[in-house]
């Protein structure tokens, strides 16, 4: 099986980078592409115009970010750069149906075997879950 359209949600991090370049070298094998997301937690019951500014600066603040983890892959891949609102899981569930991804890979971190409970409240483990594409956890 290959994929073409590969979905890697980020928050920037060393994980999330490691996801990208996975979905980078598998793309680059396929004739595929990348679409970074980044998501932007909004606040529960609240109207965006109330914290207009507030989500404004969160959303420059994310594309400066998104453009120089971008630029720091340097990739022959394509990357698309994505930002949106809403809650994470829900966001990146939506976006990857939205877009009809093939793959999602997501970075995440290892459970502590003593707390194996503590990990079934990740964002990855949750998107793994409840995504309709198959999903890779990279770690």
């Amino acid at each position: 099986m290959s994929f073409h359209q590969l979905l890697v949600p980020t928050d920037y991090t060393s994980k999330s980078i490691r996801a990208a370049r996975t979905a980078i070298e598998m793309a680059s094998q396929s004739g595929g592409k990348v679409l970074l997301l980044h998501v932007i937690q909004t606040i529960q019951d609240a109207g965006y115009d109330e914290f207009r500014e507030f989500y404004d600066g969160l959303l420059a603040r994310a594309r400066e970010r998104m453009e120089s983890m971008t630029n720091d892959l340097e990739s022959d891949v394509p990357l698309e750069q994505h930002v949106v609102f809403g809650p994470p899981v829900g966001a990146i569930i939506g976006f990857a149906e939205e877009q009809q991804v093939d793959l999602i890979v997501i970075g995440s971190h290892r459970i502590n075997p003593g707390n194996q409970a503590e990990g079934f409240g990740t964002i990855s483990y949750k998107v793994g879950v409840l995504a309709s594409c198959p999903v890779l956890i990279v770690k």
